[in-house]
């Protein structure tokens, strides 16, 4: 009842202390398949619009988004991949964090989370094409990270390609536009767009640890499993000879970001069972593997209770 009841309830909910408490029992209860992900998606709409401070807009966008903008960039859709209609859920929640964008004082840090939530979470290329060309809300503008953030939506959508990528960078270049360059072509639903990202793992092209994270991140993406099922299998059959190409925290890091979270099947999850039962895996791998596996089990969990 309490989840049921909490949509109407947010917008009188003004202390911050207790609105945090709710944003992470909602993202733990969906996490723990002990909340309908449809429901969470009615408390995010009706709790963004009253929500005042940018870094719980700013969660909340990395949490519906896909575009690796999390922690390490390890994002992957964590509330869209259980969602049963991830389609009407991103639009409603880009519709949401659009209309805080629009409400939230011109220039505050509120409403840049809000705009770069929307980007995140944006359904179609007009409105981003319409933010390259400046169309932006007041107090809003269109600096190298923003601009590239837009350019891995477009990516996430197919709504762009390696000749504007390219042309993109060759004017914005430095060390943080190179690995968004990066993480945008191995997002490219191309078979070569994929080719190059998983010659970075394979170790047959150098990569530096920090282009094997935009690489891995970028590559993988619900949706796409025409071009990504195949590198599911190479996954688990080439995982146990990288120590031969790499070492230390780059061994793990590199399976950690090129594990196939967004290909969310039993046979994906039988498969990384049965590598963490390979007496002979290096243990940082199988330290990887175990935590991927159970974020894997949880997302399967959650689509079966509340499939419809």
């Amino acid at each position: 009842m309490t989840a049921e009841a909490l949509p109407a309830l947010m917008p009188a909910v003004r202390d911050p202390l207790l609105r945090g408490a709710i944003w992470i029992t909602v993202r733990n209860g969906v996490h723990h398949a002990r909340l309908d992900p449809h429901r969470a998606v009615d408390i995010l709409v009706a709790g963004i619009a009253d929500e005042d401070l940018d870094t719980a807009i700013s969660g909340l966008g990395v949490w519906a988004g896909d575009d690796g903008e999390g922690t390490h960039g390890v994002v992957h859709e964590k509330l869209l991949a259980v969602v049963a209609d991830p389609a009407s859920a991103r639009a409603r929640l880009h519709d949401a964090f659009t209309a805080r964008a629009r409400s939230a004082s011109p220039g505050s840090d509120v409403q840049l989370a809000a705009v770069q939530a929307a980007v995140s979470t944006a359904v179609a290329a007009e409105p981003l094409r319409a933010m390259l060309g400046g169309d932006l809300p007041p107090g809003v503008e269109l600096d190298s990270g923003l601009r590239w953030r837009i350019f891995k939506r477009l990516a996430s959508l197919g709504a762009t390609d390696l000749d504007e990528l390219d042309k993109t960078l060759a004017d914005d270049n430095d060390a943080k536009t190179e690995l968004a360059h990066a993480w945008c072509r191995a997002r490219l639903p191309e078979a070569d767009a994929k080719a190059w990202a998983w010659q970075r793992f394979t170790g047959e092209a150098p990569a530096s640890n920090y282009e094997i994270e935009a690489a891995g991140t970028g590559m993988w993406q619900a949706g796409r499993e025409d071009l990504l099922t195949p590198y599911v299998e190479e996954y688990f059959t080439v995982l146990p000879t990288t120590p031969a190409v790499r070492a230390g925290w780059s061994l793990a890091s590199a399976a950690q970001f090129y594990f196939p979270i967004t290909v969310t099947t039993p046979d994906t999850l039988s498969r990384t069972d049965a590598l963490i039962a390979d007496a002979d895996l290096n243990p940082s791998l199988r330290r990887v593997l175990v935590d991927a596996g159970d974020e894997l089990r949880c997302r399967l969990d959650c689509r079966r209770r509340y499939a419809r």
